[in-house]
């Protein structure tokens, strides 16, 4: 699993489980109350809930696993809990600690989770521009904002020869897009493109900080790339190569400027040809942008469940 994958996996299993609302209620000496029986019983119903929800994602079940959450969400050890929650109401939240042994278990097991989230994102995401792209509500969000990432797909390691081209026509594919803002958008690009994350597991991901409307553009291509790609699995290569082009929104732009005259009928084709092979290049290599890879997984997530969701539906009847 790539770093990446174990920060944004972890961070919402805490979001999820509620990890940090039960540190915060267990850690909150300075209040007393006489709700707080009740208060507890909705994090723990919460957290369930959230834990459920959580075991059903591949990736968060693997690192559940890890940190042997099963064990604290049996429905043994969760009922004792719950029953305790339900008929203990003390007026301080650390007598709860103090006099169940299965509480305080369950709040460790909490706390062990979110230190760990905080060990992997300060040692291993030390770069102010990365840390700022995490911190942004999706990928999608992130590329919006001028935070672009691939993923290259594999179902074992990255082959060298297959990494090496894609790096080489992401380049391409910058540095034609720069070119393309700047004479025809009038648009000064300052911003040097920078590689702030290469991170390999079974897949590998680069994350490249760019100016916006760059960033913006280029995830359009390879989405629309994408897009048209999968709509075409019948059509023979040939013919899938010689059309790519005409799906790309940016190819038409440039077909308008040249007859605007804003640019040499030369510079055109250089630029259509050149936007085309490295977007054929790069998708047909199984990369796509982050987001777009996040967006097909949760996709087939969701079928795979609506297909188990009718399966034990139909066997119940049975």
């Amino acid at each position: 699993m790539q770093k990446i994958e174990l920060r944004k996996n972890l961070k919402e299993i805490i979001e999820n489980t509620k990890s940090e609302k039960i540190i915060e209620f267990f850690t909150n000496e300075d209040k007393k109350s006489s709700g707080f029986g009740h208060n507890l019983l909705t994090l723990l119903i919460e957290s369930k809930s959230g834990f459920d929800q959580s075991v059903l994602d591949d990736k968060q079940s693997k690192i559940l696993e890890q940190f042997n959450a099963n064990k604290y969400y049996a429905t043994n050890f969760y009922s004792n809990i719950l029953k305790f929650a339900s008929n203990s109401n003390y007026d301080r939240t650390n007598t709860y600690l103090q006099q169940s042994k299965n509480i305080a278990s369950f709040y460790s097991y909490h706390n062990t989770l979110v230190t760990s989230f905080r060990l992997i994102d300060n040692l291993l995401f030390q770069d102010s521009d990365l840390k700022e792209s995490l911190n942004k509500s999706s990928f999608k969000a992130a590329e919006d904002d001028g935070f672009l990432s691939f993923e290259i797909m594999s179902d074992n390691s990255i082959d060298y020869q297959n990494y090496s081209i894609v790096v080489e026509n992401i380049n391409e594919l910058i540095k034609v897009v720069i070119e393309y803002f700047t004479l025809i958008k009038k648009i000064e690009i300052e911003e040097t493109p920078k590689l702030i994350l290469a991170d390999s597991g079974s897949n590998t991901v680069l994350s490249i900080k760019l100016p916006k409307e760059i960033s913006k553009s280029i995830a359009k291509i390879i989405d629309d790339a994408w897009q048209f790609l999968t709509n075409r699995k019948g059509y023979k290569l040939e013919k899938v190569k010689k059309n790519l082009g005409e799906s790309l929104e940016i190819i038409q732009e440039i077909n308008n400027a040249a007859k605007k005259k804003l640019i040499e009928p030369e510079q055109a084709e250089l630029w259509r040809r050149s936007i085309t092979n490295s977007t054929e290049a790069i998708v047909m290599n199984n990369t796509l942008t982050k987001s777009k890879s996040e967006e097909i997984y949760i996709t087939s997530n969701q079928k795979l469940l609506r297909e188990e969701t009718k399966k034990y539906l139909t066997d119940g009847e049975k």
